[in-house]
């Protein structure tokens, strides 16, 4: 059986992160880890040109994983490209979200400063989101202290995805070690999604 790709998406504001527990907790597991880097740019035009940068093969077994905005892009790629996907305190809502934050902000990765504005907000209430499709596994890990995103507004958005409510962690879910025995049992049953299941 081989041992998909885990494909990381990283949250608004951010970026590259060698020190990340979540992609170290992934390499310590033993899978092969990618990177989709947006380079300070966190429209959705971003997050494409990142994933295509890839040069990804579909045919392959791959999972997204994403935290915060980056967990919208898990769960919106894996379900367009019939995929398996883990969402870490997922900004379901990205217009929403994110409407508070413009003007000039420092990145969490490098301190560099980028410019959020109104009409890259507006750009999320304009993309045309996947059917979320039920077949597809996902995984969606939320801590009921995270005080960016509240919990309950992740509930009714699960679906039938596999939910896990952790009472700390806050934004970031460091503690991987609450629940890096899911994450190893989701990849491991994961395996078996060697061909591209469809796209949207």
């Amino acid at each position: 059986m081989s041992r998909p790709t885990v494909i990381y998406l990283h949250g608004f504001a951010s970026g590259f992160n060698g020190d990340s527990p979540k992609t170290g907790m992934i390499q310590r597991l033993g899978y092969p880890l990618l990177w989709a880097l947006t380079d300070g740019d966190y429209t959705p035009a971003g997050y494409q040109r990142a994933v295509a940068a890839l040069n990804l093969d579909l045919a392959r077994p791959l999972v997204f994983m994403g935290t915060s905005l980056g967990g919208f892009w898990a769960r919106e790629l894996g379900n367009r490209w019939g995929k398996p996907w883990i969402a870490l305190n997922p900004a379901l809502h990205p217009q929403r979200t994110l409407a508070p934050h413009t003007g000039t902000l420092p990145r969490y990765d490098n301190g560099a400063l980028f410019t959020w504005t109104a009409a890259d907000n507006a750009a999320y209430a304009h993309w045309p989101r996947a059917v979320i499709r039920p077949e597809i596994p996902g995984l969606i890990i939320v801590a009921e202290d995270d005080d960016t995103i509240p919990f309950q507004d992740t509930l009714p958005e699960v679906g039938t995805a596999e939910l896990l409510v952790l009472p700390q962690g806050g934004h970031p879910l460091h503690n991987t070690e609450d629940f890096e025995p899911l994450v190893a049992r989701f990849l491991e049953q994961q395996g078996h999604y060697s061909r591209m299941a469809g796209s949207t």
